[in-house]
């Protein structure tokens, strides 16, 4: 679940009389860019479990995989990575050529190489 909308609502209301003038007062209505399109449904063809848990305030996913992407690493960290995407992107020639395709792209990784000076005292 991701909180975005999926172009459909469901209303509940207590008195059928109201949810009858609301849906014939909103039915084509203009909304923005949409034409909104309300109808009423009978009880019996509403599911039991369709405002199931309606006042629990929606809580945004926390995305672990989006912020392990986006953490701070160390050089070491951004060595490793760099070392694996570089085998990745060879592998990734080698196989394009096996199937004779003739496709050179620019390497993701234009990074210079460095020069790393450790001292131990």
């Amino acid at each position: 679940m991701t909180g975005n909308s999926k172009g459909y609502a469901f209303v509940e209301f207590e008195s059928e009389d109201v949810a009858k003038i609301v849906a014939e007062t909103m039915n084509n209505y203009l909304f923005g860019e949409r034409l909104l399109k309300c109808h009423l449904m009978p009880p019996e063809k509403v599911h039991e479990e369709l405002f199931r848990e309606w006042h629990l305030p929606f809580k945004k996913p926390s995305y672990p995989a989006v912020k392990r992407y986006n953490q701070n690493r160390t050089l070491t960290q951004k060595l490793r990575m760099e070392e694996r995407f570089k085998k990745k992107e060879k592998l990734l020639r080698k196989r394009l050529a096996k199937k004779g395709i003739d496709y050179d792209f620019p390497s993701l990784v234009n990074i210079p190489s460095r020069n790393i000076f450790c001292v131990f005292s």
